[in-house]
Formats: C-alpha cells, structure tokens, sequence
C-alpha cells in the first residue's frame, strides 16, 4: 500500500500505477513533486492542530529548500483540500516576498508560479462539513476552512484572485457528478458543480475520491490536466521560432501608449523583452520609452545604444559597453567590471544586436546578475533575438496609413494649424512613399515643417524613394542602413532578394504592360524557380525574412516587400549579374525603348546569326531628358533565335502562334506561359522546365511533350475545352504543384497516382464526377483544393492521406463523406462548402489535429455530439442555414478562439458557453437567435463581439459593462 499522499494519484487502468509518471514521458525535463501534510479529518490531540497559515508557511519554506522554482515553471495540482493549501503557498509567497524583497530564491518562486489545477477543490467551501457531526466524525482545524460560510476561505479566494490578475496565473480544474459512497451511510456529492467551478473548468463522469485516478490516457480528467500544462509550456518557451507567428506592435503616438503598460506587463513574466523589425520602423524608440518607463524600479541600469556599431574585440567591447552603467541614474566611475557587478540587480538595454559578441555579452550579464534584472533587445535580425534565453518577442511593424498621416501632421504642424488643399493632397503622397515608417516620416515631416513650396512638397515622393536623393532630405543614413543590410548577404540571397523586389513585383508588370493581364507572383511559384537556380530556397528566403528585408507570408501568398526596400531593389538590379524576364519579343523591344526606367537585360550564349557571348541591351538616363541606347539590336528579334538562348534565366512567351513552325523551347528556360490553340507547342526531350504555366482555352487534348517535362515542378493548366489527359501523364515523376481548371474534364485517369511528390492539388473540373480510388496513393499530399460542382461521392481511399493538412471541397452535389474520412489523422484545416451534405461522420472527433473549420452547409441539421473532443481547435465558422441546436458537449471546445455562427434557425447557445474561456472573437449573425446566456461575462478573454440578431432584444448588462470589449456592430 502507498503512502496515503501518493494514494491520492493511483491509476484505475490495470495494472495501477502513479499515473502522474505519464506526464513525465510526455516532458521528460519536468520535475514531479508530492507533498505530504495532515489532511486528516479527526482532531489530532497528541500532535495537536495546525491552521493554514502554519501549514503554508511549513510546506513554502520546504518547497524553498528543495529548489522548487529556481529554474523553471511551477504548476501546483490539488486535489480537495489540497486545492486550498496551494491556494494558501501561494498567498503566503507573496506576502514573505513583499516583506523580504531582496531574497532571491521567494522572487524566482513568485516569478517562476505560472499555473494551479484544482481535482474537485470546494472553492467555496463544501456543504459536506455540515454532517460530519451526524457521521461520529471529530473535525480537524483545516476542515473548518471548506465549510460554505467559512469567512477564512472567503477571504483566501479574494486574495487568491487579485494575485492570478497580478501575475497572470493560470487556473483550470475538474469537478465531479456522481454521488460519493462512505460505506457510512452518506451517499451524495462532496463538492458540487457551483463550489468546484473555476476558470477553465469541466465537469466528469466521477465520484469525488475517483477524481483524480483516470482510468487511462484517454480520460477527460487527465486530457484537461496536460492541455493546461501544454498551454503554459508553450508559453513559458515562447520565442520567436521560425514557425511561430510573432504578435505585431505599432510605434505611433497613439499604439505607443496603448502598448507601455503591456510591455512593462511582459517583464515581470519574461526576462527579457524583444523587438524585431526593419531599420527605422521604430524598435529603439519603443526600447528607450520602455527604459525611461521602468528604470526607476532598478538601483543599477545600462542603456547601448547601436551596439553593433562599438568598434573593438570582445574585450574593448565589453570595457565599453560596462562604461555605460550607471548607479540610481549616475554614471559610474571608473566603470566596474563583471565581478563588481555580481549579485546586482540591473535593468540593461541592447540596441541594434546583429553579432554573436552582443549575445555572448548578454549571457555573461545574465550569469553574473540577479535573476530579478531584465533585458530589452532590439535587432533587424530575428534569429539573434532567438539566441537569448526567456525572450518574448514582437514584430514592430510599420503604421498603418491613419497613424502615419496623424504622426506627420503632429511632427509637420506641431502648432495644429489647417492643412491647405495642396498640402492634404500631397500629404497622402508623401505618406504612402515613406512606407510606414517612424523615421522617414520623422525626417521628412521635420524637413517639411513651414514649407509652403507645392514645387517641394511635389518632388518630395520622388527624393524620398530614390537612395542618390536621400541624402538632400536627411535620409542618406536610412538609406546607408538599407544597404548595410544588402551587403551583409550572400550571394544566393542577394540574387533572390532583388527578384523579390522587381521581378515578382505588382508593380514591374504594370510598368510594362502584359498584354493579357497583371500577373502577381506567389511565394510558392518563385521558390520553384529558385529551386532550380540557387537551391536551398526555403533557407534563403528564411533568411531575408529573419533580417526584416522581406515580409513573412504563406506560401500561397503573393510576394510581399517594404516600399523602400523595393525601391532598393530596383536601384541595385542595374548590373551585369542580374537578369529580367520579357513575355514576348514585342515587350522586349518595348521594355528596351522605355525611357521611365534604367533597366539592363542581358543574355547569353545565343547560337546562330546572334552568336556573341553576351548581348547587353540598356536603357539609362542621360543628364538631360531620355535617352535609349541598344547594342546589338537593328531588327526584330525571331523568336526561334530567343528560344536558342541556352542560357535564359527566365522567359515568359504569351504568343507563341506570332511565327510559323513549332515552338522549342530552350534547355534553360525555367517559366513558359501560353494563351493560344497549343497546335504549336512542342517541348525538347530532358527539357530542364520546372515551372509551366498554359491558358490554353481551345486545346481539347494536353500535348505529350507536356508529359515529356520530366524535370516539372508545378503545372498551371487553364484549359477550358480540355476533355482528357494524356495516356503518359503519371510520368510527370517531380510533379509537386498542380492545378487544373477546365470545365469538360469528366474524369481523371487512374495512373493520376503515380504522381507520388505531388504535394498540393487545386481541381476546378465542373464535369468531374469521381475522383479515382488511386488518389490514396499520393502519400505526400498537404493540401488539397477541390471546387467541383457535380463530384457526387470522395473515394474511400482518401482517408489514406495522412500527409494531408489542408482540405477544402467547394462542392454542391457532395451528400455524403466516406467512412474513412475521420482518418485523415493529420488534418489541421478543414472547409467544407457543399450545400447537400447533411451531416458530419460521429467519428469526427478523431480529427485531433484540427486548429480551423470552416462548414457552409445550407442542408446541414446537426452536428455530432463528439465535436466538443476537438481539444485544438481554434477557429470555427458555422453558415449552416438549416442548424437549429447546436450539441451540449459543443462547449468543450475549450482552446476555441474564434467563433463564427451565420445560422439563420438557431434560436439560443449553450449555458455552459462561458467554458470558452479562450474565446477572444465572436460573430453571430442568427436571425431567429432571442437571448444570450447570462453567463457570457465569464468570457474574461472576449475583445469583439459582433451580433446581428434580429431577434435579440438586448445585450446582457453584464457584457456591456465590460471594458475590454470591442462590439462593432450590434443589431
């Protein structure tokens, strides 16, 4: 038998264990501590009685001296009145800290408590106590604190809540709803539903001494136990990873001080603050307001401005860097070294770290100081703020268009005086070119300050996004600082960096003119073509985007770069090792004899008539107006000569019927688009092609050179007319990408499986009925886009993909899913569109991936009861016209964050909503919806509502006093 306090946490699976080992297996870095104390309910005589507060300082100190908390996160756990005593440490933690203030162990403790989860704790006392008497049973002195009017337990829970708001504790638990057997005569539940209620709280199918021994893995219990662990260890390591989505700041005048008190929030609970963006986007005005803020707070502090500037090895740079410490805002001196400065507690700020000297600096500092001190860093390089242990770190992102209009007006009419007509237009202009930014609307607003010269304010555009004008403005070290960036590059990514700023660019395309539309370039199709040219693709686009050159978007994402940045970009591409892509010889020619833009094109290694090593084709801007100059070029070029370039980078042809004869294209080319009848087309044998994109509406048959390509990557295929594949289209072996429109396409063959790397599949096939059960086979498949109007039933295979991360089925004729739908296991988007399909699969809830759903369903009328078992997922969006009643256990969707409900029949929610406590955003729009549950003011994270009720006749008085919430729009 156990000791009685390891009894507590015995298992029912068979064989019994200490089940809390299967948390260790889960974090093997996690320490698992039993407390032991006197939980009996008979009076001790002998030993005599402790009260609370004896027993919590005993356990405290205890906890003290076995270094709990000195190097990691706390989670109490509590069972019954265990609950109550950690409730009690807690408490007593705080007070010995606010009379003790200089003991660091009590200080790392308070700073280190993240979380208490409660088994069955009479939060507000247990009417139980009320019949001990009847039961011969002598109480104990801890007993007294869970009676129901027990003013010490009153008081306990006051203290306890105020504490959580001030350190962001985090608190969840379980209660019971089976009645208790003693064996005595009692039968009845010990802690009911209203005294074990907490935060984050669910209730269980268990007896109170059953509570906590779950009989396996799988039990609710202890499921809600390691998801409220998980939560806070995904917190406490939270830094800036490459997958991690970075929260965004803002430095303007009115963000700016939205955002003080959360930063200064964010150091009690991290050691160090970081801010991650580009150059002059605002980090070291937000770092300097946050140090004035808070240095009062520390006896010792030290602000470097522009460390990666300090010149010197790491010794001089260490003496320097010490040479800016000062004591109770006094200079130190002579500067003290790193001995002298042990056991201190400092507040240090790290301004502009790009180098591995700076981190190893901080790391000596945080060996040497106080765990109490705290760290503000700031660099353009993400990944040397991931360096730096117990970070938390923002994206400063540029300002919006009103923020930055309000800063320049603020900066360029301190006195408040009216804009003049010209100016508010001009203004927008000048805005919008200084991209966001705080110091170029600084410098330029500055610069422009009592200016009346509409001459000036004009040509102001045009100087500030023009790297040889900049320094007329005060902008040349801006500039300088963008160019740094560049030139700590490697070749590879400088080569991708100016792509991203011209070739894949809105703005280029526009410029000159594609015939046949815009074209924007998304991040996945340039990476093909990088893949191929540079290789390693994936690493060094991570790169620009950790060195803020780039912004951090989807790969399905259109390409996205700072104004400035591009304006870099285009006044960099002007060299010989660069190179643009013509869509056709008429734009070859009209791009040549364009006068708005330098631009140079060089080509190589042409055979034939043109056979000299190299053709450089300029454009350049003399001192007085325009002027073209081309070498090498007295006539139309053929196209067969352009198609001979054995050495083309990139060529996009729009026409390929403008010569007679088939169309070759060269081994070099890595991009082909075509909008013709295709009879021309003809690809070589071991083309390198790797991109390939066709609108081609009139071809009924894909050419088989197509399928020739066996180096293609990605095939964009628009062909409206297309009835069927070629025979030879599974030898598209490297296919990874693919995506078909067409609107005849009444099937797909069944060779379509041996396209095993396909990784992304987008099918717009009106006619297309079935997909083939082969299609399980595509064992890499992530994602999978399907807008087929007739496709009446999914193969069963399809629960095959286990790759498969996102699926989406835009289809009406869809009644039904498979029964292996539920075994796509990996899932973590799910958007379902189909009009017809009236109910989801019972095993929904296997799905454990799953983060996003999407169902617009108008025939849908339930929704299995098992949903509420999807535990991850975080966004949910309902347009189901036809739903009436949502499932009770709907409200276990505890991680849920985002809730949409378009459901014109539903008429009320759940009561139990409130255990959304992760709930942030919700919309209803329910015409028939009549109120709202009371309990809807315990959504303490809710910052938008959105209703449109036509039947709702008032908000509940407890949700409109809430501070904190946003209602866009009520009705």
């Amino acid at each position: 038998m156990p000791e009685p306090h390891k009894f507590t946490w015995i298992s029912q699976s068979e064989p019994s264990e200490v089940w809390l080992k299967w948390l260790h297996e889960i974090h093997p870095t996690m320490r698992i501590i039993a407390v032991s104390y006197d939980a009996s309910m008979k009076e001790d005589s002998k030993n005599g009685s402790m009260d609370l507060y004896q027993v919590a300082e005993n356990l405290l100190s205890k906890l003290i001296l076995a270094g709990v908390g000195q190097s990691g996160p706390i989670i109490f756990v509590g069972h019954n009145l265990g609950g109550i005593i950690a409730k009690a440490i807690s408490r007593q933690a705080h007070f010995r800290h606010s009379l003790y203030e200089n003991d660091t162990d009590i200080t790392n403790f308070l700073e280190n408590l993240r979380g208490l989860f409660y088994f069955g704790v009479p939060h507000r006392g247990s009417s139980f106590t009320d019949i001990e008497e009847q039961l011969s049973i002598v109480k104990g002195q801890l007993v007294n604190y869970v009676k129901v009017s027990s003013k010490e337990l009153s008081r306990l829970n006051e203290d306890h809540d105020a504490l959580c708001k001030r350190y962001d504790w985090k608190a969840a638990g379980v209660g019971e709803s089976l009645p208790t057997n003693l064996g005595n005569g009692f039968c009845g539940v010990i802690v009911d539903k209203a005294s074990a209620r907490c935060r984050n709280f669910m209730i269980v199918d268990q007896d109170h001494p059953s509570l906590c021994q779950p009989e396996s893995r799988n039990s609710s219990s202890y499921l809600h136990l390691k998801e409220f662990i998980d939560r806070i260890q995904a917190q406490v390591t939270k830094t800036a990873t490459d997958g991690q989505v970075l929260p965004q700041i803002q430095v303007g005048l009115l963000e700016k001080s939205r955002k003080d008190e959360e930063f200064q929030q964010q150091l009690v609970k991290d050691k160090a603050l970081g801010f991650w963006g580009m150059v002059g986007v605002g980090k070291t005005t937000l770092c300097k307001a946050i140090f004035n803020d808070l240095w009062n707070a520390f006896p010792y502090t030290l602000f470097a401005e522009g460390v990666k500037q300090i010149p010197g090895d790491e010794r001089e740079f260490e003496e320097t860097v010490l040479c800016l410490v000062h004591h109770k805002g006094k200079k130190i001196t002579p500067a003290p070294n790193l001995v002298q400065l042990r056991g201190k507690k400092l507040l240090v700020a790290f301004d502009d770290v790009e180098k591995d000297r700076e981190i190893d600096q901080l790391r000596k500092l945080s060996r040497t100081l106080l765990n109490s001190s705290r760290y503000i860093v700031t660099s353009q390089n993400r990944q040397m703020l991931n360096k730096i242990d117990g970070i938390h770190i923002f994206e400063v992102a540029p300002l919006d268009g009103e923020e930055s209009k309000l800063l320049f007006k603020t900066l360029a009419f301190p006195d408040n005086q009216p804009l003049l007509g010209w100016q508010e237009e001009w203004m927008e202009a000048i805005v919008q070119t200084c991209g966001g930014l705080p110091l170029t609307l600084e410098i330029v607003a500055n610069y422009l300050k009592g200016c009346i010269s509409l001459d000036v304010w004009q040509q102001m555009p045009e100087y500030v996004g023009n790297a040889d004008h900049g320094e007329t403005v005060g902008l040349g070290k801006l500039w300088m600082q963008l160019k740094t960036s560049y030139d700590n590059l490697g070749p590879e990514e400088k080569q991708m960096f100016l792509e991203a700023a011209t070739l894949f660019q809105e703005r280029f395309v526009e410029n000159h003119g594609w015939r046949h539309g815009q074209r924007q370039w998304t991040l996945s199709e340039a990476k093909v073509i990088w893949s191929m040219v540079h290789g390693n693709e994936a690493l060094h686009w991570r790169t620009l985007v950790d060195r803020s050159m780039v912004s951090d978007v989807a790969d399905d994402s259109v390409i996205r770069i700072h104004e400035l940045f591009k304006c870099l970009g285009h006044s960099l591409a002007d060299t010989d090792d660069f190179k643009i892509r013509v869509d056709s010889v008429e734009n070859l020619l009209m791009i040549l004899q364009d006068g708005k833009r330098k631009i140079k094109v060089v080509c190589k290694d042409i055979s034939g008539e043109f056979s000299s090593t190299k053709l450089s084709f300029k454009c350049f801007k003399l001192q007085r107006g325009w002027s073209s100059h081309c070498e090498h070029l007295s006539q139309r070029l053929p196209l067969h000569k352009l198609c001979n370039m054995k050495s083309l980078r990139c060529l996009q042809l729009v026409d390929c019927e403008i010569e007679k004869g088939k169309v070759k294209l060269p081994r070099s080319v890595v991009v082909f688009r075509s909008q013709n009848s295709g009879k021309y087309i003809s690809f070589g044998e071991s083309s390198p092609l790797v991109y390939l994109s066709m609108k081609a509406f009139k071809i009924k048959r894909l050419p088989e050179s197509v399928c020739g390509l066996s180096n293609l990557h990605f095939l964009n295929l628009e062909a409206g007319n297309l009835l069927s594949l070629p025979d030879n289209f599974g030898s598209l072996k490297k296919l990874r990408q693919l995506k078909l429109v067409t609107q005849k396409l009444k099937r797909l063959p069944d060779f379509f499986s041996s396209l095993q790397d396909l990784q992304k599949v987008h099918l717009e096939c009106d006619r297309l009925k079935f997909l083939p059960e082969s299609i399980g086979h595509l064992r890499q498949l992530q994602e999978l886009n399907l807008q087929c109007q007739t496709l009446v039933s999914l193969p069963s295979s399809i629960g095959e993909l286990h790759a498969l991360q996102e699926l989406s089925l835009r289809c009406n004729s869809l009644e039904i899913l498979p029964d292996r739908f539920c075994e796509l296991v990996g899932l973590q988007k799910l958007e379902l569109r189909c009009d017809k399909l009236q109910s989801l699969p019972e095993s929904s809830a296997r799905l454990t991936q799953l983060r996003e759903l999407i169902l617009q369903c108008q025939t849908l009328v339930s929704l299995p009861s098992s949903i509420g078992e999807l535990h991850a997922l975080q966004e949910l969006s309902l347009r189901c016209n036809s739903l009436e009643i949502l499932p009770d256990r709907f409200c276990e969707l505890v991680g849920l964050q985002k809730l949409e409900l378009r459901c014109d029949k539903l008429q009320s929610l759940p009561e139990s909503s409130a255990r959304l406590t992760q709930l942030t955003q919700l919309i209803l729009v329910c015409r028939k919806l009549r109120w709202l549950p009371q309990s809807f003011h315990e959504l303490e994270a809710l910052q938008d509502l959105c209703l449109q009720c036509d039947s709702l006749e008032s908000l509940p008085e407890s949700l409109r006093c809430r501070q904190a919430l946003h209602t866009p729009e009520f009705r």
